[in-house]
């Protein structure tokens, strides 16, 4: 009869093995073994990645993914917690004031997403005015000035005014393209005419007498981006800190991906790139590090009715542990560490309980009474 310290080791052990066998730091919640990231694996398949992104880029092998979105912190110099406090899941950090030591920090980031990318792909670095200028200057060094394609500005109301200066009311995408055989669908994106647009009305008649005519979707979008921010009372309103707008992730997917191609997002937070991703047709990988952004996705892809087919849910170095109390979950780890992975500690694991531990309602694969053990540390 399988035990409560099975459920632990059972997804982490290879097929065959003993629960007694070291086990495999990379996880597939709810199977036996390890993954092997691969194109066919990524192609087949969604994934929610809980990691450190840099743990999981330098696992994934060369050409995998086909358009990249991140959105990392913006070196505000302060950690970023959900709008609910303590209610709410946990936040982030964000607490680089030094531009240089942000770059420093997330160049080897940027140096494997580039790695990762297809010839046909593409990557849009989402930031602020804080540091972008920063992190421009490392992609156009290390990316190379002509894979630059556009500084696109994503301007948003909402919030306060400063009385102080001109309000600070948006944000700029980077995008960057692998080479020029990048995927570009202008038409995917097309927005409605002005109602005064002439050229809506009728079109025009050019010297040569070549009359053009409006198309039948829109006009072009431009690299300025007007699309509201997500509304406190808007059904699509997470708890999770600095999400952004299905709106915006879908036009960037949309534009920057064909469908049945793969997506990453390496900062992925509250999962609007998963549903707009769903949305659209293409596969997704998104990581985070943090175990309510893992929840929150699921439970949107449910609410949406976009878990038709479940995202695997991989993990590296945290373990998931089903029903386990505080007392449960500490011995659980310690027998992990001890006899998984014959490790000697001089402290226990850290034990995690995610905001969906105490919910009356958890995201569907998830459990009320769940407990993340986090060993990575003691992987280094």
């Amino acid at each position: 009869m399988r035990t409560l310290a099975d459920s632990l080791f059972m997804p982490s052990v290879q097929s065959g093995c003993s629960p007694l066998r070291k086990i495999v730091p990379w996880q597939r919640w709810g199977q036996r073994g390890g993954i092997d990231f691969n194109r066919a694996t990524l192609e087949s398949r969604d994934h929610l990645i809980l990691a450190d992104n840099l743990t999981l880029l330098e696992f994934l092998p060369d050409s995998c993914v086909d358009l990249i979105y991140i959105d990392p912190p913006f070196a505000t110099g302060k950690r970023r917690e959900s709008p609910q406090g303590d209610d709410g899941p946990d936040g982030f950090e964000d607490s680089w004031d030094n531009p240089d030591e942000f770059v420093a920090w997330l160049a080897p980031r940027l140096t494997h997403l580039w790695r990762i990318l297809s010839e046909s792909g593409s990557i849009i670095i989402h930031l602020d005015t804080r540091a972008v200028h920063n992190v421009r200057v490392w992609c156009d060094e290390n990316f190379g000035q002509s894979n630059w394609e556009n500084e696109i500005i994503w301007h948003y109301t909402g919030g306060g005014r400063s009385r102080k200066r001109f309000s600070r009311k948006h944000d700029v995408l980077l995008w960057y393209s692998k080479s020029p055989k990048r995927i570009f669908n202008i038409d995917a994106i097309r927005e409605p005419y002005e109602p005064t647009s002439g050229y809506a009305k009728g079109g025009i008649v050019s010297k040569k007498g070549k009359k053009y005519m409006p198309h039948p979707d829109g006009k072009p979008a431009d690299d300025v981006w007007d699309i509201p921010i997500v509304n406190p009372m808007s059904s699509e309103r997470t708890p999770y800190p600095t999400q952004k707008p299905l709106r915006l992730i879908k036009r960037i997917v949309a534009a920057l991906s064909s469908e049945g191609q793969v997506v990453m997002d390496a900062f992925s937070g509250s999962g609007t790139t998963a549903l707009a991703c769903r949305n659209l047709g293409r596969r997704f990988i998104c990581c985070d590090d943090n175990p309510d952004a893992i929840g929150i996705t699921l439970e949107r892809l449910h609410e949406k009715n976009h878990d038709t087919q479940q995202p695997a849910v991989v993990s590296y170095g945290m373990y998931r542990m089903m029903y386990a109390d505080d007392h449960i979950a500490l011995k659980l780890a310690s027998r992990l560490v001890s006899e998984g992975l014959r490790i000697q500690a001089d402290e226990p694991p850290a034990i995690i309980r995610p905001s969906w531990s105490d919910s009356n309602n958890p995201p569907f694969p998830l459990n009320a009474g769940d407990a993340i053990v986090d060993i990575r540390s003691l992987l280094l």
